[in-house]
C-alpha cells in the first residue's frame, strides 16, 4: 500500500565476484547488511550491484481503499543474478531473480555429496561446470563436472546435521542448492 502515484522499479545485476565460493549467499549477506529487519536495502551507489535498468511506473487500477495489484514485465537479461527493486518514498520491495540455462541436482551420501550439471532447456548434460560446496562461512569441497556431468566429491567436514549450499557455475550462469545434511558423517562399526 502506499498513497503516492508512481512506483520506481530498477534491476541490479550482483557482482558475479559477491557470488565466489566462501561469501554469504543471501543477499543480505552479499550487500553486507548487518540487520536487514531494520534497515532500507542499500541498492543505489552499492559496490557489489550494477543497475542494469531503470523506469517510472504509474500505479493504476487502485481500488477504494488504495491496495493495488500491478503485472510488471521485466526486460530480457543475459544470464547472472539480479535484484529487482520496486520502491517509492514510502516502500521498498525486493526479490533476487536467477537467469540461467543451468540446473543442478544434488544427492548426499556420508560424507560424500554428487552433483550433477545439466543444461535447463535440453536436458542434456553440463561438462566443466565448476561445483562449489560451503557450509557456514567455510568451504567444503569443489571440482568440475566431467563429460557426464557428474562429480564426485569427497565431504568429511560436512556438518553432520546442517545447512550446506551448492553451488554451480557456468561462465554467468549459476544455479545453487540449499541442502541440509542428515546424519552425513560415516558410522563405523565395530
Amino acid at each position: 500500500f502506499t498513497t503516492l502515484g508512481a512506483l520506481d522499479l530498477a534491476i541490479y545485476r550482483i557482482d558475479p565476484a559477491q557470488m565466489q565460493q566462501g561469501r554469504p549467499t543471501h543477499l543480505a549477506g552479499v550487500l553486507g547488511m548487518r540487520d536487514p529487519s531494520r534497515e532500507r536495502w542499500p541498492l543505489e551507489g552499492s559496490d557489489r550491484l550494477q543497475r542494469v535498468g531503470r523506469r517510472s511506473l504509474p500505479i493504476t487500477g487502485r481500488e477504494a481503499e488504495g491496495i493495488f495489484t500491478m503485472r510488471l514485465d521485466l526486460p530480457k537479461q543475459k544470464p547472472g543474478v539480479y535484484v529487482v527493486a520496486v520502491e517509492n518514498e514510502e516502500l521498498q520491495r525486493i526479490a533476487v531473480l536467477n537467469v540461467t540455462d543451468l540446473a543442478l541436482v544434488c544427492k548426499w551420501a556420508p560424507q560424500a555429496l554428487l552433483a550433477y550439471a545439466v543444461d535447463i532447456r535440453t536436458g542434456a548434460p553440463r561438462a566443466g561446470v565448476h561445483i562449489s560446496a560451503t557450509a557456514g562461512a567455510g568451504p567444503l569441497a569443489e571440482g568440475v563436472t566431467g563429460s557426464d556431468g557428474l562429480l564426485a566429491l569427497a565431504v568429511a567436514d560436512a556438518p553432520e546435521y546442517g545447512r550446506v549450499a551448492v553451488t554451480a557455475r557456468a561462465g554467468d550462469a549459476v544455479a545453487t542448492v540449499e541442502t541440509w545434511t542428515y546424519g552425513a558423517r560415516a558410522v563405523t562399526a565395530t
